[in-house]
């Protein structure tokens, strides 16, 4: 669940690279995506250690949800260079 997790969360880490990544220089980006891939796996660790204590049924729900918003997010950065955001679904 975790590395799942994870993966699905990597369009973060492609959002940083698209709006701040590219106008800094190459160290100062590989920090920049370095906190983000660790910011990732926090966050997936916290949601896997929740996701333990539920049943197996509500886990793989959680795990399907999050490959639906993950083709979302992956449609969006190539459609409109931004994930699935606040100011997207206003858009819309």
């Amino acid at each position: 669940m975790f590395f799942w997790l994870c993966l699905t969360n990597a369009t973060q880490i492609m959002q940083l690279y698209i709006y701040e990544g590219k106008s800094l220089s190459s160290v100062e980006m590989m920090l920049l995506l370095g906190e983000g891939a660790l910011r990732v796996a926090g966050l997936s660790l916290v949601l896997a250690l929740i996701c333990s204590f539920l049943p197996r049924i509500l886990r793989l729900c959680i795990a399907a949800l999050s490959g639906l918003l993950f083709l979302v997010d992956i449609f969006s950065l190539l459609h409109y260079h931004s994930v699935l955001d606040a100011g997207l679904l206003q858009t819309f």
